[in-house]
């Protein structure tokens, strides 16, 4: 599933974006875990399941492709590990469009923040990473300005002040 907030797809699409086959994106967990017996492992499916998802004989059940893509957001968290020190946003202010870049260290994060963030994206996607990423900023301002992005249009109307991240580095 996609992102739907802006800051979620920015962070969607510093992981790699989304993959819709699953073809893909089991391609993607087998060619990080080394083997299919690693992978199968990875999805916390057996081996032989696995190799029929994988052949075509069998589709997985909704359950396991929850599983199937948590494992690789995690594959792609692993490949991409954040830091609060390397973090940079670059953003464009909604009242007057000027662009900035805002570091980690600007907005409070921890390492400990920062692993939260990422365990978001793992278990529930990018728009739970930037739920997450809004609460953990320690700095009232920023934290108003991202979290207006979480929200509707009606907010920018409303003269919150905010801007959406076009770019996010680490």
């Amino acid at each position: 599933m996609s992102a739907k907030s802006p800051l979620g797809k920015a962070i969607e699409r510093t992981y790699g974006g989304s993959r819709v086959s699953l073809d893909a994106l089991m391609a993607e967990i087998q060619a990080q875990a080394g083997s299919g017996r690693k992978a199968a492992k990875l999805v916390g499916v057996g081996e032989t399941t696995w190799r029929r998802w994988r052949s075509g004989n069998t589709t997985p059940k909704p359950a396991n492709l929850t599983k199937v893509t948590s494992a690789v957001r995690g594959v792609r968290a692993a490949s991409r590990p954040l830091s609060a020190g390397g973090l940079r946003l670059k953003t464009r202010d909604r009242h007057d469009g000027r662009e900035r870049t805002i570091r980690g260290a600007q907005l409070g994060l921890s390492d400990s923040d920062i692993m939260r963030i990422e365990e978001a994206y793992i278990a529930d996607g990018p728009d739970a990473a930037a739920e997450a990423f809004v609460d953990a900023i320690d700095d009232e301002f920023y934290h108003d300005y991202f979290d207006g992005e979480q929200h509707d249009e009606a907010s920018a109307e409303a003269g919150e002040y905010g801007g959406t991240v076009s770019t996010i580095s680490w």
